[in-house]
């Protein structure tokens, strides 16, 4: 079965162990590649070099390796070895993990609002409290860590909600952004909020008809980006669905006036939220809605 790999390191703890002349350590390591390619056990060699070993590049490339990617100060480099088989080695960081947390409350007025905020960089967008994963951490995690650092609220989750894929996003990746609802750890500090200054401009508690239905002439202006459309979208639709009880002749005007403008707006969302198969299109991305 051909799945091995071999790693070589080449730092400062351990460099007397190869040839200081940087001829010499190309021609073992050109021997050591010949016998490697004749080994059907090993399917690639991995070279990481610190980079005050950098003298060492140049040799390494010339007997094959490439560039994979760079961690810290160490470079790493590879070579495929099996000659009759496709390279299997995955690109290195093809996608920027980032997750938000969608944290909403029933208000007196029995309204579900949600929050949302304004960061500094964002042209004045409307956005849910969100960023980047960090090494070690889930994806959830990182969403309550960001609502905790920007609105400084602790929040748990309650459900998955979407993921937002994007190809060709920030530092050359793609991005995979996923989205959670979530409530208030503590239900009275509602209004507690203490929003980061270096990164926060506003945060505000919003009703969710004012977020997913672009449809209605009073709300259409509003800059609140794709993202936050779509996950508000999602909660909504679901609970109009919990609300609904079996047809009666009893639906009030009030009622029958606020399903007209979310259906003017939301339409295309309500029918990716009935099948989470399916995936919606925005040009800029695509959308998996969770079932």
């Amino acid at each position: 079965m051909r799945h091995g790999n071999i790693g070589i390191w080449l730092t400062g703890d351990n460099i007397h162990l190869y040839p200081a002349d940087t001829a010499d350590f190309e021609s073992e390591l050109a021997g050591h590649t010949m016998h490697w390619e004749r080994d059907s056990t090993i399917s690639a060699v991995w070279i990481n070099v610190h980079v005050d070993m950098g003298r060492y590049l140049p040799k390494i490339r010339a007997c094959g390796f490439v560039l994979h990617h760079v961690e810290g100060d160490m470079i790493v480099l590879y070579r495929w070895m099996l000659a009759d088989a496709e390279d299997k080695v995955p690109q290195h960081g093809t996608h920027v993990g980032g997750a938000c947390g969608v944290l909403t409350r029933k208000f007196e007025d029995s309204s579900l609002r949600i929050l949302v905020i304004r960061e500094i960089t964002r042209k004045g967008r409307w956005e849910f409290p969100g960023g980047a994963v960090e090494r070690g951490q889930y994806f959830q995690h990182a969403a309550q860590r960001e609502v905790y650092e920007e609105v400084g609220l602790e929040a748990r989750t309650v459900e998955f909600l979407g993921v937002w894929d994007k190809l060709n996003s920030r530092y050359g990746s793609n991005s995979c952004y996923l989205g959670f609802q979530m409530e208030l750890v503590r239900d009275a500090d509602w209004n507690q909020l203490k929003i980061d200054p270096e990164e926060i401009v506003e945060a505000a508690w919003v009703d969710i008809v004012q977020v997913c239905s672009s449809g209605d002439p009073r709300y259409k202006n509003l800059p609140f980006d794709d993202v936050t459309k779509y996950l508000a979208g999602v909660i909504y639709s679901k609970q109009q669905q919990q609300q609904k009880q079996p047809s009666t002749a009893t639906t009030t005007s009030n009622q029958e006036e606020e399903e007209s403008k979310i259906e003017q707006g939301e339409s295309d969302r309500s029918r990716a939220t009935a099948n989470p198969r399916i995936i919606t299109t925005r040009g800029k991305g695509h959308f998996y809605l969770s079932a």
